[in-house]
C-alpha cells in the first residue's frame, strides 16, 4: 500500500504481482524496495521479539515467526496473495538465530549472482530461496529442534505458495511441468 501511494505503482498488477522486495525495486525503485525491505524484517523480528518479552517459551516463538511467514505469503488485505515470505523469514531469524539468518542471506544472493550470470536457469532468483531455506532448515536441525521445526515449515509454506500460484490460477496447472515450473522457479503462472 505504501508503494502505490509514494510511487503510484500497484504491484499486483506488475512484474510478479507479488508484494514481495524484488518486485518492489523492480518496478518502484530502490528506495522503495529499501522500505519495503526493512518493514519485512522488522515484521518477522517483532513477531517473535514481542512473544519473547511477553515471556512466552521457545515453542510460541518458533510458532509466532512461522505464522508471521505465513501473513506474508498470504495475507488479508491482499485477498491472500502476498509476497515470497524470505525477508521476514530472516527478519525472524535474526531475532531467532542471527548466524544462521546472515548465512541464509549470504547463500541466496550468491545462488542468485551465479545462476544469473551464467544464466544456468529461468528463475535465479527463486532457487537462490530454496538453497538458502534449505539452508535455514539444515543449520537450524543441527542447533536445535525447535530452529528445525522453523526451517521445515517454513520451507513448505513457501514452497505451497509457488504451487498455489496467483489466486484463481490452480486450474492452470495442467501438467507435471507446469507443477515444477512452479515448484522450482516460481513459474508457469500466467500473469496478465
Amino acid at each position: 500500500m505504501l508503494v502505490k501511494r509514494t510511487s503510484e505503482v500497484d504491484l499486483r498488477k506488475v512484474g510478479s504481482k507479488k508484494v514481495s522486495v524484488s518486485n518492489v525495486v523492480k518496478n518502484a525503485g530502490v528506495k522503495s524496495g529499501l522500505i519495503c525491505l526493512v518493514f519485512n524484517l522488522m515484521k518477522g523480528f517483532l513477531a517473535v521479539y514481542l512473544t519473547q518479552h511477553f515471556g512466552f517459551n521457545w515453542q510460541v516463538q518458533i510458532a509466532a515467526g512461522i505464522l508471521v511467514v505465513a501473513a506474508q505469503l498470504w495475507p488479508l488485505f491482499f485477498r491472500f496473495w502476498g509476497g515470497t515470505g524470505f525477508v521476514v523469514v530472516i527478519g525472524a531469524l535474526l531475532f531467532l538465530a542471527p548466524k544462521i539468518a546472515l548465512g541464509a542471506a549470504v547463500v541466496r544472493i550468491l545462488v542468485e549472482v551465479i545462476i544469473n550470470y551464467y544464466d544456468l536457469l529461468p528463475e535465479g532468483e527463486s532457487m537462490g530461496i530454496t538453497f538458502a531455506l534449505l539452508l535455514v532448515s539444515i543449520w537450524g536441525f543441527w542447533s536445535s529442534l525447535g530452529l528445525g521445526i522453523f526451517g521445515i515449515a517454513t520451507f513448505g509454506l513457501v514452497h505451497l505458495a509457488r504451487i498455489l500460484g496467483i489466486p484463481g490460477s490452480l486450474k492452470e496447472i495442467s501438467s507435471k511441468k507446469t507443477l515444477l515450473l512452479r515448484l522450482l522457479y516460481n513459474q508457469g503462472v500466467k500473469r496478465g
